[in-house]
């Protein structure tokens, strides 16, 4: 006899095979409603609780808290000061040939003018105490440029600027006496002890200190370009 038709459970599973089970171990697994996808949270280090409004790990390392460190301009450290600027060169060797060329140079200029000073009547030169003190200046400057602070130097240019300053009364009274240039350089040069005995004759006590400001110009002349070159 034939058994009537019967409409087939809800949910499938074919005739006569029971549907899933919710739950259970029936046809299948039960349907997961979709979760929107989440984004990775990563987790803190290990043994150290995450602080608060930090997504991973603090930096530095797993777990070890960083010291903040003040920022810095640039990103770079700052650069080392710059050297500070040297006040001056020192070349005492310029300094030396500059004293000698000075030496030369002032006798010269003194000589001419003690030639023209002397009085060939009375044998006798006029005391021209402010030639001696610019022959200190020229010889002294070399020394007071070229040789900063370094007084062997100095004491160098002031007995110079006395060597030269001597010279020159002694050429000077040379070219006065034979009355031409070249024949008083002559006679500097190979009479000089005749005139050296006419020199002392006719020099005057006066005469002597006057020749003491060539050294003094000197020394003078030094300082004064040290106090310069040390102004800002």
């Amino acid at each position: 006899m034939n058994q009537p038709w019967q409409q087939p459970p809800p949910g499938g599973g074919g005739y006569g095979a029971p549907g899933p089970v919710p739950g259970g171990y029936g046809g299948g697994y039960p349907h997961q409603p979709h979760q929107p996808h989440q984004p990775h949270q990563p987790q803190p280090g290990y043994g150290y609780p995450q602080q608060p409004g930090m997504a991973g790990p603090p930096p530095g390392g797993y777990g070890y808290p960083q010291s903040p460190q003040p920022p810095q301009p640039g990103g770079y450290p700052a650069p080392p000061p710059p050297p500070m600027p040297r006040q001056g060169g020192s070349n005492p060797a310029l300094a030396v040939i500059m004293a000698v060329v000075g030496t030369a140079v002032a006798a010269l200029l003194y000589a001419l003018l003690v030639d023209a000073t002397f009085d060939q009547e009375k044998g006798e030169f006029a005391s021209i105490g402010y030639a001696a003190l610019a022959v200190g200046i020229i010889v002294g400057l070399g020394p007071g440029l070229f040789a900063k602070r370094n007084w062997g130097l100095y004491l160098l240019g002031a007995a110079l600027a006395m060597v030269s300053v001597t010279a020159g009364e002694l050429l000077g009274v040379a070219i006065a006496a034979s009355g031409d240039f070249g024949d008083g350089f002559e006679a500097f040069f190979t009479e000089f002890g005749d005139l050296w005995d006419f020199w002392t004759e006719i020099s005057k006590p006066v005469n002597y200190l006057l020749m003491l400001l060539a050294p003094l110009g000197a020394i003078g002349i030094t300082q004064a370009v040290l106090r310069g070159g040390s102004r800002p």
